[in-house]
């Protein structure tokens, strides 16, 4: 008997993990391709679509840049980025998503032609062997660190720290991986 309770109990608590694991899914798709001359370089561009799904019944709040929002995502693997976007004033700002409610951004996605070719002669791939697998992770950062905008003149640089240190810590929520190559 006591070794059924103690089963059980390891069971709900490994159910109440992967519930947690999965409170925030990122969705990613690819609308549109095209190619096109950019900056004098030939460039293949994506028109992509980032989806947050909040699948929990409590509401997801994280930081944001109010203009460079794209410096929470992260793509693997490297060879791809979101554009930026010009804007007069880039601050930090809270978003929430509520329960099982979604957020979708729309945005470009650009292969770099120079940083895929690099990628492509590190990892010895052949350049007919293109990568056709990639996905996005979202970078949570969460709002009870918000104290530490308000305490640092240079918040923006706080802010950048703060998701370069959950990137290489791993902290990182991907999608699944997304097929490229029937998009040529």
């Amino acid at each position: 008997m006591k070794r059924l309770l103690i089963s059980i109990l390891i069971l709900t608590l490994f159910v109440s993990f992967i519930r947690n694991e999965q409170k925030l899914i990122v969705q990613a798709r690819i609308n549109n391709i095209r190619d096109t001359i950019w900056d004098s370089v030939q460039r293949r561009l994506y028109d992509i679509k980032l989806s947050l799904i909040n699948n929990s019944s409590d509401t997801i709040n994280f930081w944001t840049m109010s203009c460079d929002w794209t410096r929470n995502w992260t793509i693997e693997p490297n060879g791809y980025y979101l554009e930026g976007m010009d804007c007069d004033l880039n601050t930090p700002r809270k978003f929430h998503i509520n329960p099982y409610d979604s957020v979708t951004y729309r945005h470009l996605l650009i292969k770099n032609c120079f940083t895929y070719r690099h990628l492509l002669i590190k990892n010895k791939v052949d350049s007919n062997n293109e990568i056709t697998k990639i996905k996005f992770g979202f970078i949570l950062i969460d709002t009870t660190v918000g104290y530490v905008f308000k305490q640092n003149p240079d918040y923006s640089s706080g802010f950048f720290k703060m998701l370069v240190d959950k990137r290489k810590q791993g902290d990182v929520i991907w999608s699944n991986p997304i097929n490229i190559e029937k998009h040529k």
